[in-house]
């Protein structure tokens, strides 16, 4: 995740663009491209229609002929203006469409990547900036087809104004050239300004949207309420909002110098051109349809030109968004998801881990969490992993699991390394409860089959087993009731207890090999977890099975209890040969068993 591409070119980014729309949506390209065609055509045709009709009246013609002529121009002016106004139409609809498209592929690519990718900074910075991009009716990558449809007008306009105004004369035309060119390059000073702070913008965002949670989460209202964090909160909000304004208000003074530079090139530009024209006219060169289609030319010429460089200009902005998107979707996954060894035959029962000299260490950490582990688990083997706050024991389980594939090192399941695993189907391998969990708004029943697909018999059975059933059945809409009352008004809302009862639930009816627990009860009380714990142990019997916890007297059940320390396993054994070794183990159980002493007052240890 550490990687950095180089920025593709505009050309690049606009081709891949076009190339989504092809293979999503090719409709919309041909309704771009007659969009393009019909705003160049109309003002052509509102530029030759006032030398024709002096044309007409200065040659003496008829007034039945002049009627037509104007009728025919007129009409042909009013069916383009009604298919440019179905064009707005359909490129609209279809750019939403397009909109969704990309969030869909965003929203894949969010949901499917690799562990690792999901923890990085880069990674979530990125997603929220694509998500930005695609949402809304000014973001880029909806937009972009308007720009198309500028930029191609504005490059057909010039070359039929240009056809127009060479017959004027040729140097006039190359001193417009030069002068809307020079101007293009005054208009590159925001995109770059754009490009080079961009990172800035998107920090300041994410703060914000950060205390917009924090203000949103109902967790939070308790201690928002009393402690009153609502001023710091607001203060933090303020700040965040006076860094934005700011940052807008640079970018405002970049636009206001590019504009003024602009304008007085188009003042220099247009003031010679029309300078020269008035003299034509005075001398007696042109006549009066010539100069009304001239003076139409020389303006319209600025105004193709002005469209060039200004959709040029968002188009460069927008290739800014399209390489991030790009970027984002091309960042690597390590894991197999197509191929590797099946794990299909190994459901219906666990096999031994084996780890050798594993190391891990997190981007920009400066040590490793996992320092050199080597460990074997037998086949339906229940171990503890216990040791203090942050000394390794989650990236323990995250490597066995395949969350994360080490640094160094291998992990074995099996006869093959975890690595050459579908990855996909490796998870199906594991029942899991951590103590971050997920449980979606959604029925219990699809909570517990983790699918809208289910068998109700075993719903039931799992939840009895859980200690659940009870409370489910009496609920309204028994198993059918939705979860989570901040979604729906009549969702249910669990204690604590409850809600690992239901974590369990599910675990029991995924019916995995392996069960991983990752301080799941951390919330609860010393003894209502070591009691959840040993349901658990009792309902696993047969399964390989991990429990992991800070409390040392909740695992002393297992066969086997790991105590980890700096990212190293510094004891293991059994409860009765830790405590017998004397070591650091047995130290700190009995400073925790004078904390928590079941019936008993605290004491000091």
């Amino acid at each position: 995740m550490q990687e950095r591409h180089k920025p593709r070119s505009t050309a690049a980014n606009m081709l891949y663009l076009v190339r989504c729309t092809g293979k999503f949506l090719p409709s919309l390209l041909v309704w771009t491209a007659t969009a393009a065609a019909v705003q160049t055509a109309i003002p052509v045709l509102e530029m030759i229609l006032p030398k024709i009709i002096l044309s007409e009246l200065s040659s003496g013609g008829t007034w039945q002929r002049l009627a037509a002529v104007t009728a025919g121009v007129s009409l042909s002016l009013i069916l383009l203006i009604a298919l440019e106004k179905l064009c707005e139409r359909c490129v609209y609809d279809r750019k939403l469409q397009m909109g969704s498209f990309h969030l869909h592929r965003i929203a894949n690519k969010t949901l499917e990547t690799d562990y690792e990718n999901r923890e990085s900074e880069r990674f979530r910075t990125l997603q929220q900036e694509c998500c930005r991009m695609c949402q809304g009716n000014e973001s880029e990558l909806r937009n972009v087809y308007y720009s198309w449809i500028g930029l191609l007008s504005g490059i057909a306009g010039f070359f039929a104004y240009s056809a127009v105004l060479a017959q004027l004369h040729p140097v006039l035309l190359v001193f417009l050239i030069l002068t809307a060119l020079a101007g293009s390059f005054t208009g590159r000073a925001p995109v770059k300004w754009l490009d080079a702070h961009s990172a800035e913008r998107a920090r300041y965002n994410r703060q914000l949207g950060y205390v917009d949670l924090a203000a949103e989460d109902p967790r939070a209202a308790k201690d928002i309420l009393l402690y009153r964090m609502g001023a710091l909160l607001r203060k933090r909000y303020g700040e965040n909002m006076e860094k934005i304004a700011g940052w807008y208000r640079r970018y405002g003074r970049v636009v206001l110098r590019s504009s003024i530079a602009d304008s007085s090139l188009s003042l220099l530009r247009e003031g010679v051109a029309y300078a020269y024209l008035i003299v034509l006219a005075l001398r007696g060169a042109i006549g009066a349809g010539d100069f009304v289609l001239y003076f139409a030319a020389i303006s319209g010429f600025s105004a193709w030109m002005r469209a060039i460089v200004t959709h040029l200009t968002a188009l460069r902005r927008t290739s800014l968004m399209t390489d991030k998107y790009r970027a984002f979707l091309d960042i690597p996954e390590r894991f197999r998801r197509a191929g590797g060894i099946s794990t299909a035959e190994m459901q219906s029962c666990p096999r031994t881990f084996q780890l050798t000299d594993v190391r891990y260490r997190y981007a920009g950490a400066p040590s490793d969490a996992a320092a050199g582990i080597s460990l074997r688990i037998e086949a339906g083997e229940h171990i503890g992993i216990v040791g203090l706050n942050g000394v390794g024991k989650t990236t323990l389980v995250k490597l066995l699991c395949g969350l994360i594939d080490p640094t160094e090192g291998e992990i074995r399941y099996g006869n093959a390394a975890v690595a050459a695993y579908n990855r996909l189907e490796y998870y199906a391998l594991f029942s899991a409860v951590f103590q971050q969990y997920s449980l979606l708004p959604i029925p219990l029943c699809e909570i517990v089959a983790a699918s809208e697909q289910y068998d109700l018999q075993k719903v039931r059975l799992c939840l009895e087993r859980a200690g659940l059933w009870e409370k489910a059945a009496s609920l309204p809409d028994g198993v059918h009731t939705l979860y989570d009352r901040t979604i729906h008004e009549n969702g249910v809302a669990f204690s604590g207890g409850e809600v690992q009862k239901l974590l369990l639930a599910r675990a029991l009816y995924r019916d995995a090999p392996v069960l991983l627990l990752d301080e799941p009860t951390a919330a609860l009380d010393p003894i209502s977890e070591r009691e959840l714990y040993e349901s658990y142990h009792a309902i696993t019997h047969g399964k390989t099975a991990v429990f992991i916890s800070h409390r040392l007297a909740s695992t002393r059940f297992c066969d086997r209890i790991l105590l980890i320390e700096d990212g190293r396993i510094a004891e293991e054994g059994s409860h009765e040969e830790l405590m017998r070794l004397g070591g650091r183990y047995a130290a700190l159980y009995e400073t925790q068993a004078a904390y928590y002493r079941e019936g008993g007052k605290e004491e000091k240890p």
